[in-house]
Order: C-alpha cells, then structure tokens, then sequence
C-alpha cells in the first residue's frame, strides 16, 4: 500500500465541483478510462440502479483512451443527468471520501491502489475480485464482491449499499479496520523478510 490517503477537501465542496447536491446517493469510480477497468459494465449497471435509486449520481474520475465511447455509451443509456465526467483529480481521496459507495469494475488489476485508498476513508467498496481486493473484501462484510462483467450483481451490490446507510457505514468502518490490519506497512516489510530468509536458509 502506498501513503494513506490525505483528504484536503471537504465533501460539500468535492460534490458543488461535481454538480452533486447535497444528499444526492453518490457512487464515485476513479481511474483510467481504459478497457482493462471495466466502464461499460459499470454504466450498464448505474442504469439499472437508476431505476432502484432516484436521483443517483456517477462521478468518473479520471482520463483515458475510452472516454468518446464512455460518453456515447452513457448517453445511449440515458445517463446525461446521472454520470459525471470529472476528469483527472489532483487528489482523488477527496472524491473517494466524498462518495457514498466506491465502485471498481475492472477486468484485471495488479492492485488496484484505489481500493485501499477507499476502504481506508471508510468508504463502502464494490468491486470485482480483481489482485489484492479478494485478500481484503469479505464479502457482504468489509465490501462487496461481484463477478468480472455482470453489470446486474454490480448494480444489486450498489443498491444494497445506497439503500441502507446505517450498514453501509457498519461495511465501510469494518472494511477500513479490515485495511488497516491487513495491509499495514510493518506487516508487509515483516512478511517480505520472511521470504528472504527462507531463501537465505535454503541456499547450500
């Protein structure tokens, strides 16, 4: 895991600068928009969502490759007034802490960094099982995971976590403990010199 993440905005201001009111379900994605993430599947599934949870926001954070096709595929969907495009953040803690659920719909990862970043803020995170995110998603407990490209699990995932807050907060603060134990700096280090040891024994 990298620095933990610093908040340097406030979630009123992060939401004005996405034309999110206040109290309006937020889900915030951040990352490239490039096909390894997954985006069309996560706009197919907002579009269900949409219809469980009036007035549902998607803010994309971030610059990429697939950003024509992102907006054309949205606007087909119907999404002009749900998705935001926010572009690239100078610091994306400050949208990630000002979401009411985190999304990842990647394909493949080797992290992604973005997940502990989230589940650190104590943010609820959805997201496929893609590199590390199995290790710290207990499923339905400090997250929820859903199959790589199954916009209807990703969508009934978000759904469950916009429409009961008081679990959602219970998922976000077991998920930041969760985070907090298992990626802790001191542990990794240890465990990084345990395999150098047993390499340095094992040699004749």
């Amino acid at each position: 895991m990298g620095p933990v993440p610093v908040v340097a905005r406030g979630a009123a201001e992060v939401r004005a600068a996405l034309g999110v009111e206040s109290g309006r379900p937020l889900v915030v994605a951040v990352g490239r928009l490039h096909p390894q993430k997954g985006l069309p599947t996560l706009l197919d599934a907002i579009a269900f969502v949409a219809e469980k949870v009036p007035g549902v926001a998607l803010a994309l954070v971030g610059e990429g490759p697939d950003e024509p096709s992102l907006r054309q595929h949205a606007a087909s969907l119907g999404l002009g007034d749900v998705v935001r495009f926010a572009g690239p953040s100078a610091n994306a803690a400050d949208e990630l802490a000002a979401a009411d659920v985190v999304a990842i719909s990647s394909v493949w990862e080797s992290g992604p960094l973005v997940a502990a970043e989230a589940m650190t803020l104590g943010r609820p995170l959805v997201s496929t099982p893609v590199g590390f995110v199995p290790e710290v998603v207990i499923d339905g407990h400090t997250g929820h995971l859903v199959p790589i490209g199954d916009a209807r699990a990703l969508a009934a995932a978000l759904v469950d976590v916009l429409t009961d807050p008081d679990a959602a907060a219970a998922m976000g603060e077991a998920g930041r403990r969760r985070v907090a134990e298992h990626l802790d700096p001191d542990r990794l280090v240890g465990a990084v010199e345990d395999v150098y040891r047993t390499v340095l024994e094992a040699r004749p």
